[in-house]
C-alpha cells in the first residue's frame, strides 16, 4: 500500500520525486547499492523491478537492462532517457512475470519498492525473480527496515513514508524464504541524510558466494 495523500501525491511527478532523492543524498545510497551489494558484471542481464526513471543505469557497466515500473510517466521518461541501453515495460511484477524479456536473467533487483507492497504483492515480486532467474542467478534488494529498538526521530520520519509496508528484519526474510532457499540480510544505517534505516537483501536458488 502506498500513501499518496496531500502533499505526498507530488511524488507522482517524475521530475519531483527525481529532484527530492538528490535533496536527500540518494545518490549516495545508490553508490554504495551498486558497488556494494548489487556489484553488476558487464555483459550480464539484470532485470530491475521499480525501475522509476531509469537512473540506476548511470551506474552500471554495459548490461542487458529490462525495467519494469507500474507508472507510465516514469516509463516514458526512463524510455526517452535511455532507449539505447534498456528495455522499459509499464506493468506490475503479476502481470510481467512471464514475460519473455525476463528469462534467463542474471540478477534480479528492486529497490526502496517492496515496502509499497502489501505481503501478496511482494510474493509476486520474488515469484517473478525465482522463475526469472538462472540457476545460480541472484534477487538483490534494499529497502527501509524498522528495528525493534529504534530512536523516536528515525522511528518518526520512517512512519510517515509513502510506503506504508515497512517491515523488521525477520518478516524481509520470513517473505524471501518462500521463494529462495538461500537469504543475507544486512541491516544499515546512514546512507541517505535522513534518519533512516535500511535493509540489504540477497537470495538465490543456489548458496550464495
Amino acid at each position: 500500500m502506498q500513501d499518496d495523500s496531500k502533499l505526498k501525491s507530488v511524488f507522482r511527478f517524475a521530475w519531483f520525486y527525481s529532484a527530492f532523492q538528490d535533496a536527500i543524498g540518494a545518490r549516495k545510497s545508490w553508490d554504495w547499492f551498486v558497488n556494494q551489494h548489487l556489484r553488476p558484471v558487464r555483459g550480464q542481464k539484470i532485470v530491475d523491478i521499480g525501475c522509476g526513471t531509469g537512473d540506476v543505469l548511470n551506474m552500471l557497466p554495459d548490461v542487458e537492462y529490462v525495467g519494469i515500473d507500474i507508472s507510465e510517466p516514469y516509463v516514458e521518461l526512463a524510455r526517452r532517457r535511455f532507449a539505447k541501453r534498456g528495455t522499459f515495460m509499464a506493468g506490475t511484477a503479476a502481470s510481467c512475470k512471464d514475460h519473455p524479456a525476463l528469462a534467463n536473467a542474471d540478477i534480479v533487483m528492486c529497490c526502496c519498492v517492496l515496502h509499497h507492497l502489501d505481503d501478496p504483492e511482494v510474493r509476486d515480486v520474488f515469484d517473478l525473480a525465482q522463475r526469472n532467474l538462472k540457476p545460480n542467478g541472484r534477487f538483490v534488494g534494499m529497502e527501509p527496515c524498522m528495528l525493534r529498538h529504534q530512536t523516536g526521530p528515525s522511528r518518526w520520519i520512517m512512519s510517515k513514508d509513502r510506503g506504508q509496508n515497512v517491515r523488521v528484519e525477520r518478516e524481509w526474510r520470513a517473505l524471501l524464504h518462500e521463494d529462495f532457499p538461500f537469504v543475507n540480510t544486512d541491516v544499515l544505517t546512514g546512507l541517505i541524510r535522513l534518519p533512516y534505516v535500511h535493509i540489504a537483501l540477497d537470495a538465490s536458488k543456489q548458496p550464495l558466494a
